[in-house]
């Protein structure tokens, strides 16, 4: 035992924290730490009042200082204490925080028979009956009411984006015919980074606000791509090796090869076709482009 903390222990302090402080849910277990500490230090005082630092309440518990100020101001707030600050006697410059304790219990009854809860317990048990507990990491949190969609059930349009039939109309009214490539570029930025968001209508529409500051430039790129794997698939018809779809360009599979999508919307289409082409072999069907 180091001296420091054998004279601790010699001072013969005694530590309280009454149950409207220790049921409290507003509080967290460092705030009850920085109390107990505190009563004890206020108990011998007839004022109930000490002024430690808050380098003095972070040695002591072995927090941080900003911690200790933390927990200072919750208390406070809390009604667990109050706190001023005054010049000090002999110095003009330095200033002392003072803090007076609340020690007093509240409504504490010695029988439990027809006890009277005061508010601070009637709101620690409505808290309770909000919470669930479990074995698997997620303990006291509260429960989140169970919100009902607001336009009728929700459809699924890809892996992630669910949507009901009047906000799918929504969209589909202010999109058009690019809603398509939006919920599937969506689809795949969510299952990629693994997101989900609160209300897809929203995030279409603030998908559909970022394309629209350069709309034509990426339409007229995407149409001028369909338009050009359309007359290609259409010379290679005979070799029944690719085809097109509604958003991308299909290299059929063959033997252990399971075949490539090529969307529209990818900066290098071309050139990836190309390519693909020239490892085939079939490079001469763009001899004329």
């Amino acid at each position: 035992m180091s001296e420091n903390s054998q004279e601790i222990h010699q001072s013969g302090l005694l530590y309280f924290m009454p149950h409207w402080i220790f049921e409290s849910n507003e509080l967290s277990s460092t705030d009850k730490l920085v109390y107990a500490l505190l009563s004890g230090l206020a108990f011998g005082n007839e004022k109930k009042e000490c002024f430690p630092s808050d380098e003095y309440i972070a040695k002591r518990l072995g927090i941080k200082r900003q911690q200790a100020n933390i927990s200072v101001a919750n208390l406070n707030k809390f009604g667990a204490l109050e706190k001023r600050t005054e010049s000090h006697p002999q110095n003009a410059f330095k200033k002392i925080r003072y803090i007076h304790i609340f020690l007093e219990l509240k409504k504490c009854l010695p029988s439990t028979e027809n006890r009277t809860l005061d508010s601070t317990e009637n709101r620690t048990l409505r808290s309770t009956e909000n919470r669930t507990y479990s074995n698997k990491g997620n303990s006291n949190k509260e429960k989140k009411p169970s919100i009902s969609p607001k336009n009728g059930e929700r459809e699924a349009f890809g892996e992630v984006v669910r949507l009901s039939k009047e906000e799918y109309q929504k969209a589909k009214e202010l999109c058009g015919e690019a809603l398509d490539g939006i919920l599937e570029e969506m689809n795949d930025y969510c299952a990629a980074h693994g997101k989900k968001y609160k209300d897809y209508l929203a995030a279409i529409r603030t998908w559909w606000k970022k394309r629209a500051s350069s709309p034509k430039p990426m339409i007229n790129k995407i149409d001028e791509n369909a338009k050009w794997a359309k007359e290609l698939s259409d010379k290679m018809k005979h070799v029944a090796r690719c085809h097109v779809e509604s958003n991308c360009f299909v290299f059929e599979g063959m033997g252990n090869w399971n075949g490539e999508y090529i969307k529209y919307s990818e900066p290098s289409f071309k050139d990836r076709i190309i390519n693909r082409l020239r490892k085939m072999g079939l490079i001469d069907y763009l001899k004329d482009e």
